[in-house]
């Protein structure tokens, strides 16, 4: 999986944005009923987050949310790059089940 990720990158796979292409549709963003629904989910995911055991939301927090490198990661955490990724891994396993229990509450 690395070796495919690190081919991709030396071919410089990368898509341009696109703003007609990605951006949300004027109407949907002034639709109250839109951004309620759109500030209820991110709650959900925040809470969810919240949740997770402290070392999983930690390296959650920082990769996703504050976008940093595993190197930054395991310096701020002073734990090795392999232990970094781990705990993402099954943090986001854990914050993936989470989401999926709280769907089905939501939608019974």
């Amino acid at each position: 999986c690395m070796d495919w990720l690190r081919d991709q990158q030396k071919h410089g796979r990368h898509e341009t944005y696109d703003e007609e292409l990605h951006a949300m549709p004027a109407a949907a963003r002034d639709q109250p009923d839109a951004a309620l629904a759109r500030s209820a989910d991110a709650n959900r995911v925040h809470a969810c987050i919240a949740a997770l055991p402290p070392d999983y939301r930690e390296v959650i927090v920082l990769r996703e949310l504050e976008e940093m490198s595993y190197k930054e990661i395991s310096a701020i955490v002073e734990v090795p790059i392999g232990t970094v990724m781990s705990r993402l891994s099954r943090g986001r396993d854990l914050l993936q089940q989470k989401l999926q229990v709280e769907n089905v509450r939501r939608q019974s």
